[in-house]
C-alpha cells in the first residue's frame, strides 16, 4: 500500500489556489506567519484499506476557512467554492504515482467567531479514496 496523503494534500492545494480565485492562491497545508485573510488550511488523516486485489487508504480531508471580514457571508461563498472545486472532482485532482478512486463531500459547519472577535472560521471536510 501507498501513502497517499501527501499527494492528496499537494493535489487538493494546487487545485484551490486555481480554481477558488476568491482565496487569491492561499491555500497551504501550513500557513506562514501574518497571511492576509482569508486564506484555506487543508489537512487530512489517513486510514489503510483492502479490497480483493487491491489496497489504498480513506482520508478524512479537512479544508478550514478563515476570513475577517464584517460577516460571515465571504466563507459561505468560500465553502460553496470549494466544494464545487472538489466534490466528485477525481479527474481534476491527479496525484503524483497514485490514483484517487473517491472524493465525496463529507460535512460542513457554519462559519463561527474566533475568540479574538474577528476571525470568521468554517470547515469543510471530505472524504477521500487513494490507491
Amino acid at each position: 500500500m501507498a501513502e497517499t496523503s501527501a499527494a492528496v494534500t499537494k493535489a487538493v492545494v494546487s487545485r484551490l489556489r486555481t480554481a477558488v480565485p476568491d482565496l487569491f492562491g492561499r491555500v497551504y497545508s501550513d500557513v506562514p506567519q501574518a497571511t492576509p485573510f482569508p486564506y484555506a488550511l487543508v489537512s487530512s488523516s489517513a486510514v489503510p484499506f483492502a479490497a480483493n486485489d487491491f489496497s489504498g487508504q480513506t482520508h478524512a480531508l479537512r479544508v478550514q476557512l478563515f476570513s475577517q471580514a464584517d460577516s460571515k457571508k465571504e466563507l459561505l461563498l468560500l465553502q460553496q467554492a470549494v466544494f464545487n472545486a472538489l466534490d466528485r472532482q477525481e479527474a481534476s485532482l491527479p496525484l503524483d504515482a497514485s490514483e484517487l478512486i473517491r472524493f465525496e463531500y463529507a460535512m460542513s459547519d457554519q462559519p463561527f467567531k474566533e475568540d479574538d472577535g474577528k476571525t470568521w472560521q468554517s470547515v469543510i471536510e471530505f472524504s477521500v479514496d487513494a490507491v
